[in-house]
Formats: C-alpha cells, sequence, structure tokens
C-alpha cells in the first residue's frame, strides 16, 4: 500500500501494531501478518508477536481459564473477511496456502473446521 497514513516509521513497532489492532479490532497477529505483506515490517517481527501470542495462551491455560480456539478466533477476525477468503480459496482466486496465511496462519484442519462451522452450505 502506497500510502498507509496510520503508520510511523522510525516509532515503536510492537506499539503501533498494538494500537492499530485495537482500531480495526483484529488480533496483533493478524495486523502484524497485515503490515508484514504491505512490507512495513520484517518478518522478524511477526514471529515475535506469534511467540508472544502462543505464550499468552499458554499461560492462560496454566492459569486454568479455559480457552476455546474458536470463539477467541471469532471474536478476532470479521465473519465477512472468512468468509471472502475461503470463498476466494474455493474458487481457485486464491491458493489454499494464502488463505491459511490470511486467516492467522491456520492449518488445513482449522480451515476445514471454520468452513463447515462459517458456510456449512458451501
Amino acid at each position: 500500500m502506497k500510502n498507509f497514513t496510520l503508520w510511523r516509521a522510525g516509532t515503536d513497532v510492537f506499539a503501533q501494531i498494538e494500537s492499530l489492532s485495537s482500531i480495526f479490532k483484529v488480533s496483533q497477529l493478524a495486523m502484524s501478518i497485515k503490515l508484514n505483506s504491505l512490507g512495513l515490517i520484517n518478518q522478524r517481527i511477526v514471529e515475535t508477536i506469534k511467540a508472544k501470542s502462543v505464550q499468552h495462551f499458554e499461560k492462560k491455560a496454566r492459569e486454568g481459564e479455559e480457552i476455546n480456539f474458536y470463539t477467541t478466533y471469532y471474536s478476532r477476525v470479521s465473519m465477512r473477511f472468512i468468509e471472502s477468503v475461503i470463498r476466494s480459496a474455493e474458487s481457485g482466486d486464491i491458493a489454499y496456502t494464502e488463505a491459511f496465511s490470511l486467516l492467522g496462519g491456520i492449518k488445513g484442519k482449522t480451515y476445514d473446521n471454520i468452513k463447515a462451522e462459517v458456510m456449512p452450505y458451501g
């Protein structure tokens, strides 16, 4: 994207990702993946945020809080976006691996489960 005016080069990357993910109501991981695809951050930052997300979920699991991946996932990713990505993948407009990445780096089995839940008839 040529002109992403909300991004300020040279300032704290992690604080910006946190702020932008709040503005756009997506996870920090989803925001970092998008920023990486726009060429604004590198893959190392995405991996750092991914590791922090995993640590956070593992900590919550150790504390005894029940975490339902799908409930959390649907609260962080737009249903319209999920449907659009799945339709594009199923019609062959984008590769499945790209769809997995766009949907937050999910695996094939998770994609199948989400597809069955979100689009039971297609």
